[in-house]
């Protein structure tokens, strides 16, 4: 990338390690939750790493020298929501 160049990354919050819910409406014994308990061995299985999160990108980041690296994080509500 040539100086001063940009790089985004989009939607790490919804990793495959769980579900975010700030409400309670999904219980833990959901069948979402079980769906994402045999993704994440198969990911692995495969070498993918479904467990980063924006923090962990920043990190990877700076480790390659980026400078200013920001971490946004936005609640992007779905479902039968207000």
């Amino acid at each position: 990338m040539a100086p001063g160049g940009q790089v985004e990354i989009a939607g790490y919050k919804h990793t495959l390690d769980w579900f975010l819910c700030d409400d309670g409406t999904i219980p833990a014994d959901s069948a979402y939750h079980k769906y994402m308990g045999a993704v994440g061995p198969c990911c692995k299985k495969l070498g993918v790493n479904s467990t980063l999160h924006g923090e962990d990108y920043q990190e990877l980041l700076e480790k390659a020298e980026f400078v200013d690296v920001r971490v946004y994080i936005f609640k992007i509500p779905f479902g039968t929501w207000a």
